[in-house]
């Protein structure tokens, strides 16, 4: 690999991580204004997983491996939303150990409201800032990066862009800096570790934040976790379907 060729791949992922921070930044300001409403990021990201869904309903485990939560954190958290009347939890009609989340006509009519919220703060907050043109190029951009993740990675709901960043694409092809695999993937125990802050970031700010109608559980930073840890001894979560 040339010197030019380091820097300009240098460049391009600079460019990146622009990118990912200035739609981090634009989506807790965005969170901002839905927690105003009395939903918590966490509770809106189950909300709207759940609005898509087929029937609006899915397995508590595919739930947890999205927020990146524990199957024993992401519990905790269907038990507030169950309390507040927002999901019910059943049995699978196929396989008895699986345990689906499936939203309520209050979960339902708050979901709604909660994606409306946002696309409205969306539209005050972004558009004004970008032409048409410029959200086009980007959704064309941020579309060719979706489908070459789904193409050239093994990925899973539990895989985040974060990581593809800071793991070589093939352990056989330099990364940028020149050396060979200079990026490792997390390990089990980083990887612990850090879901371990964020839950303890989730109960501080549970006791620091009033409730109204919904779970007041902080956003999960998408951290993948490794798959035995998304599997939990509660009859309540159930297994991976």
């Amino acid at each position: 690999m040339t010197a030019n060729a380091v820097t300009q791949d240098d460049k391009l992922i600079d460019d990146w991580l622009s990118i990912v921070d200035s739609v981090e930044r634009a989506q807790r300001r965005m969170l901002i204004d839905i927690e105003r409403s009395g939903v918590s990021p966490a509770t809106f990201q189950v909300l709207q997983l759940l609005l898509r869904a087929e029937d609006h309903r899915l397995p508590m485990s595919r739930l947890a491996k999205s927020l990146s939560m524990t199957g024993g954190g992401f519990t905790k958290l269907a038990d507030r939303m169950a309390r507040d009347g927002l999901i019910d939890r059943r049995h699978s009609d196929t396989d008895r150990r699986v345990i689906r989340a499936q939203l309520t006509e209050a979960g339902e009519q708050l979901a709604i409201e909660s994606v409306q919220r946002f696309r409205e703060s969306l539209s005050d907050y972004l558009l004004p800032s970008m032409s048409p043109a410029t959200v086009h190029a980007l959704a064309q951009a941020m579309n060719a990066l979706s489908d070459s993740l789904a193409t050239e990675f093994i990925t899973g709901l539990d895989e985040t862009v974060f990581e593809v960043v800071a793991t070589p694409r093939d352990p056989s092809l330099p990364d940028r800096r020149g050396g060979r695999n200079g990026r490792e993937p997390w390990t089990d125990a980083q990887r612990a570790a850090h879901r371990a802050a964020l839950e303890a970031e989730i109960e501080a700010a549970e006791n620091a934040t009033p409730t109204n109608t919904a779970s007041s559980a902080s956003p999960a930073t998408p951290t993948p976790p490794p798959s035995s840890e998304l599997s939990s001894h509660d009859p309540r979560f159930g297994t991976s379907e």
